[in-house]
């Protein structure tokens, strides 16, 4: 079976008030456009949280980590990223430093197992243009590398 790796990408309607915005990378919750819920995170996120930071990474999440969605499948889901225009050109290579971590802990986690596919969300926030875009990636463990060239090209325009 031949996985495709698929993002699509799209401007969303959304400013974060998280303080820390411009100086670390923000994990947000599933239902972060809903106001008056419990934040619902997936439970792929203390993992990654704890990856990143080992790596010298500021990365703090949105809300406390309460609630947390687990689901049972093949395929891994990722946690949402947030990162802002200022924090990514402080960090060009922030993205790709990610991915890399990311696709080294699954490459250990499907050790011996055929193809696997697995899904990742950043959205990307530009103050200064008011502008929120987000970036859904579905597809390999290889294919995460296209992830940083994509948020590249969104930071560029």
């Amino acid at each position: 079976m031949e996985i495709s790796d698929k993002i699509s990408i799209k401007e969303i309607q959304y400013l974060s008030n998280n303080s820390k915005i411009d100086s670390a990378v923000i994990l947000l919750p599933e239902n972060f456009n809903t106001k008056g819920q419990t934040p619902i995170y997936p439970d792929s996120s203390i993992a990654v949280k704890k990856l990143v930071s080992s790596r010298s990474i500021e990365i703090i999440s949105d809300t406390k980590i309460e609630q947390m969605n687990e689901k049972r499948s093949l395929e891994w889901f990722g946690p949402i990223l947030l990162i802002s225009s200022s924090y990514y050109i402080q960090n060009k290579e922030i993205i790709a430093v990610i991915c890399g971590i990311i696709s080294n802990y699954l490459t250990d986690i499907f050790k011996g197992r055929k193809k696997d596919t697995t899904s990742l969300s950043i959205i990307y926030e530009d103050k200064e243009k008011r502008k929120t875009t987000r970036l859904d990636y579905s597809g390999s463990i290889e294919g995460l590398d296209k992830v940083a060239d994509a948020i590249r090209k969104i930071a560029d325009k």
